[in-house]
């Protein structure tokens, strides 16, 4: 548990407007920001702006989305020790800690200090694109596949320097805890606990009987090349962040570094929430 301030003098707001087109959403949460935290200074970025936004100086940034929004402003927060908390206008809201009918109670149990912080592990990615090596962060996963290519490809991992297995077909999920419960879990990946330091991996559509998934441990460090007669392949970093890579480069997937910062509210149960939006969801389809 972090200490928590009692005072907040600035509070980001980031908002998907497609999710609010009226505004008035935001309004109502600005007003109960205003009536809870007084003496803060709002602050609001709508969802495009959160590719690029200054953060710094923030005691608290709250999202006003789905988990997509959640997404994009956890990589632009990467670096900075500012916590986060979702409050749910999207479909699903697996990582964000509230829906918007909650928005009041949520904002007195801050003000209270009945919260904790979970530092969520958070994935770094490099490779080489026209000559430049472009980097890149993600909350939930790396994903290498074939993209539109109509045949399967092979994909080698080497992980800390040693050779540790060749996949045939469709790709690799690279998830962090957070993301395990994504596409990891639709390809049949494991879910794990998000405060756990591990690695999923997990191959999409394997033309194999043996093994199809692995948790690594956090800090590795994980190489993949793609073989065989195949000009490139395709990259995704949260399914937002999209490169069609040169199939004669290697990927590198790392532990970022840093965490994101974000915030249960006492009484939250992680169980309770993994049950109700990912089991129960499934049998409404």
């Amino acid at each position: 548990m972090e200490p928590r301030p009692k005072i907040m003098s600035r509070i980001g707001l980031g908002i998907n407007r497609s999710k609010d087109p009226q505004g008035g959403i935001q309004r109502a949460v600005e007003a109960l920001l205003a009536e809870t935290f007084p003496e803060a200074a709002v602050l609001v970025f709508d969802h495009d702006e959160l590719v690029s936004f200054d953060a710094m100086g923030l005691d608290l940034f709250i999202v006003l989305g789905g988990d997509g929004t959640f997404l994009a402003a956890a990589r632009q927060l990467h670096g900075l020790r500012v916590p986060m908390l979702g409050i749910n206008l999207g479909t699903l809201g697996f990582l964000t800690a509230v829906e918007y009918q909650e928005a009041r109670e949520a904002f007195q149990l801050l003000r209270c200090g009945a919260y904790t912080i979970e530092h969520r592990h958070m994935l770094r990615t490099r490779f080489v694109a026209d000559g430049q090596e472009e980097e890149f962060v993600a909350l939930n996963d790396v994903v290498v596949t074939k993209g539109s290519l109509g045949r399967m490809m092979t994909y080698e991992v080497t992980i800390d320097g040693h050779y540790a297995a060749a996949f045939r077909g469709d790709g690799l999920i690279f998830s962090t805890p957070t993301g395990s419960t994504a596409y990891n879990l639709s390809a049949g990946g494991p879910i794990v606990y998000p405060t756990i330091n591990a690695i999923a991996m997990t191959a999409i559509c394997p033309h194999s009987l043996g093994v199809r998934n692995m948790v690594l441990a956090g800090d590795s460090n994980i190489l993949v090349s793609v073989k065989g007669d195949v000009s490139n392949f395709n990259l995704s970093v949260d399914g937002q962040q999209n490169f069609n890579i040169d199939a004669l480069r290697s990927i590198e997937i790392t532990d970022s570094g840093h965490r994101a910062h974000i915030i249960r509210l006492d009484g939250y149960d992680y169980f309770d929430v993994l049950r109700k939006k990912i089991v129960y969801k499934a049998q409404d389809l």
